[in-house]
């Protein structure tokens, strides 16, 4: 295989411009439609996707001098980054990525949601990337306009632990803490259709960053030691530009393992819209989950012993809710995650949750199939102990150098003991609030969910929550959703 030529890309060029003319004709002729409108809308010849090229990337074997196919891979991501054009793929090999710099941009954006740019890590492979000296790096999912419906799958991203650099900065060895990076998925004026999927992400001052987003996938990835201080945090959901036309919306945080950490591991903030919080476990930040902003579904979560602030001034929260309009289904409560569940005025649903312990209760009525439990071994099919002693594997694991954590056994077979199974007998099993398809489910992170993001969109709606766009507007239910391969249970 031969890189495309540039005839070749001038045609892609010509092709995307004519698909992007093509959908604006149709949006046009019916501007109240979230999809383009029927064919009788658009020109009669059909629209072919031409074909994506698959490219190869290799830190052993590589060299950036060669043509980037499978026989004669490139050595670095940032030269594949340069070369491939929208929609195409990039297998990365096993390794560690050490970037020249700090940061590192995927790029180009896809076509559409059905034709992203993938940036994926080889079978069995172990891909780290990480910046100079080891020190976690910037990572851009796209940039300003030209980034939206990237997909990165099976990366790890992050460096040496936060504690190490910060004390290099106070010596003065450091000008500026490495670990203020993060991965950033925002967009100008708003990021679109863009998935990260089973990635890892460790060790830095914040985790993941989304600025203004619309359609985002975050799904089957663990946060290792991410968040610092109160303001810091594994996952930042932010609401975007509050005044403009990129209020973020439409956001999926589905089957991710937080682990450590401060700050919350999970923050949505500033009127953020439509987020789909599922099937998560949430262990060890200050504090779990907050989110303000209105039509969110938090459904089979686990959330597990939070420190609070070290001053033992702020309460170890396990969910906070300061909007109206949420359903909150099916998830444990632990030790140490207290709740807030906002007034009952507000018009959330509150249901069939189990909780540990918890001294302010009044939002979890029994009436409303809430239950305290002692949460056994029994219950869950693990003992409290084997919990903590996973996630403290993990933490030790994660502040190997990065050729040791590379090399280490033990990381997959610790995260597997968090991905617990419920055994038949549980007070859990299928005793869970249906909230896709009136099909059984379990309550906590053992569950199954809807397959693809279409149905999940689809089970929001049923649930009688409003879609909001990006300019804040509330619209009619749109069924928008990217299709990506659903992550098995």
């Amino acid at each position: 295989m031969t890189s495309p030529t540039k005839a070749t890309h001038a045609i892609r060029v010509i092709f995307l411009c004519a698909t992007y003319s093509l959908r604006a004709f149709a949006f046009a002729a019916d501007p109240t439609s979230a999809q383009p409108t029927p064919a009788k809308y658009v020109a009669s010849t059909p629209v072919v996707i031409p074909p994506a090229h698959t490219w190869y990337v290799d830190v052993k074997s590589g060299n950036d001098a060669s043509d980037g196919s499978q026989a004669h891979p490139w050595q670095t991501i940032q030269k594949a980054s340069e070369s491939i054009h929208p929609g195409d793929a990039v297998i990365i090999a096993d390794g560690v990525y050490r970037l020249p710099g700090r940061h590192l941009a995927f790029m180009p954006g896809g076509i559409d949601a059905a034709h992203p740019t993938t940036f994926k890590a080889a079978p069995k492979s172990r891909v780290i990337i990480t910046g100079p000296e080891d020190a976690p790096a910037n990572i851009d999912i796209g940039m300003g306009r030209q980034g939206d419906y990237i997909r990165v799958e099976g990366l790890w991203f992050g460096g040496k632990r936060l504690e190490f650099m910060v004390d290099l900065v106070q010596q003065g060895i450091k000008e500026r803490d490495p670990n203020d990076a993060c991965m950033k998925v925002g967009g100008t004026p708003i990021g679109k259709g863009k998935q990260v999927i089973n990635c890892t992400i460790f060790n830095t001052k914040n985790g993941l960053i989304t600025g203004s987003t619309e359609d985002l996938l975050i799904q089957g990835c663990r946060f290792v030691m991410t968040g610092h201080g109160g303001h810091f945090h594994g996952i930042y959901l932010s609401g975007g530009d509050s005044k403009g036309e990129g209020q973020s919306n439409h956001l999926i945080v589905d089957r991710n393992i937080f682990v450590g950490g401060e700050g919350y591991a999970i923050h949505g903030y500033h009127a953020v819209r439509n987020v789909i919080c599922t099937r998560n476990l949430v262990a060890g930040h200050r504090w779990g989950l907050v989110l303000d902003g209105s039509d969110h579904l938090v459904a089979n979560n686990f959330f597990w012993k939070f420190k609070g602030l070290a001053s033992g001034q702020g309460e170890p929260w396990g969910p906070m809710f300061g909007g109206e309009h949420n359903a909150i289904l099916n998830n444990i409560f632990g030790p140490n995650a207290k709740f807030a569940g906002g007034r009952r005025s507000w018009e959330n649903i509150i249901a069939n949750n189990a909780y540990v312990g918890l001294d302010r209760t009044r939002w979890l009525t029994e009436e409303d199939g809430n239950f305290p439990t002692q949460l056994t071994a029994a219950d869950i099919g693990i003992s409290e102990q084997e919990i903590d002693d996973a996630i403290e594997a993990l933490r030790k694991s994660f502040a190997q150098p990065m050729d040791a954590l590379h090399d280490d056994k033990t990381v997959e077979a610790n995260f597997a003991k968090l991905r617990f199974t419920l055994p038949k007998g549980s007070p859990f099993f299928q005793k869970g609030k249906p909230w896709f398809g009136n099909q059984p489910t379990n309550i906590g992170p053992d569950a199954d969910a809807p397959a693809g993001t279409k149905g999940f969109w689809d089970a929001f709606h049923a649930l009688g929550l409003k879609d909001y766009n990006r300019f804040g507007e509330m619209v009619e239910s749109t069924g928008k959703s990217p299709e990506p391969a659903p992550v098995k249970k």
